[in-house]
């Protein structure tokens, strides 16, 4: 059967409505089987952190009821879990450029260059993707967020990097470039803050280059079913709001001031 152009029109109005029906048909499933609440998020950004153990203390203080499952993966991989329905959230980094419905940016982080004082790209006034990709670089690892942004950027500009190093270990990485007197390219985060805080003590500039790779935003990704039901709608909720500079979370009504008849 193929549609005309008004059933096409018709079909592109009406799926809306039939998601949402399956996603109360599956709801209603759930409540007949006694299936037990659980919530599974899937992080690539370190769950150590502080926001995320005090937003999930204020959920689990409200939700006492409802399980929670925090799994670390590649961001790549926490994108996926959520799109196969595998993870209910995932917590990760991708470009600000990339965000669309359904991802909520949580805070974002510059792109940086950092080298030593006397280093050449620094006496350039300006500092193209050419330049950069004519000096050796010390870079995070290809399985990194950054460096996929990064990597986007240097193919389109047809350069190619050299690179001195790379990896994780961002006090390491920012010794080695000290030490040889090489250029850095990262995000300024909250994961190299503190290395980065160190390495600037030590003849080491820093310049913003945003406008040339943009920013990385970490993101909360959810799955469509979070919209329908309120246990996870306050997951969402809390899950935000944690990573609001200097606001208290606030907890929501807990399960024993709610209407029984609340999902």
């Amino acid at each position: 059967v193929e549609l005309t152009g008004a059933g096409k029109d018709l079909h592109e109005i009406c799926r809306p409505i039939v998601i949402q029906f399956e996603l109360i048909r599956e709801n209603f499933r759930e409540k007949q089987a006694g299936k037990p609440r659980q919530i599974n998020l899937v992080t690539s950004y370190p769950t150590v952190n502080s926001e995320l153990a005090e937003a999930l203390a204020v959920f689990r203080h409200a939700f006492p009821d409802v399980a929670l499952s925090v799994v670390e993966v590649s961001a790549s991989e926490a994108t996926l879990a959520v799109q196969e329905g595998r993870g209910d959230f995932a917590i990760a980094s991708m470009s600000v450029s990339e965000l669309n419905q359904g991802i909520h940016e949580l805070t974002k982080f510059p792109m940086v260059l950092l080298a030593p004082e006397n280093h050449p790209l620094l006496r350039k006034k300006t500092v193209s993707v050419s330049d950069l990709g004519n000096h050796p670089l010390v870079l995070p690892s290809s399985d990194t967020e950054t460096r996929r942004i990064l990597d986007t950027v240097f193919t389109r500009a047809k350069a190619e990097p050299v690179i001195a190093l790379e990896g994780n270990n961002y006090g390491l990485l920012l010794e080695h470039a000290l030490q040889s007197g090489t250029a850095c390219v990262l995000a300024k985060s909250r994961r190299n803050e503190e290395a980065i805080t160190e390495i600037l003590k030590k003849l080491f500039q820093l310049r913003d280059v945003t406008n040339l790779f943009g920013w990385e935003a970490l993101v909360l990704i959810e799955s469509r079913k979070s919209y329908n039901h309120d246990y996870l709608e306050a997951f969402s909720s809390i899950i935000r709001q944690a990573f609001k500079p200097d606001q208290e979370l606030a907890s929501p009504t807990p399960d024993s001031q709610r209407n029984p008849s609340s999902p």
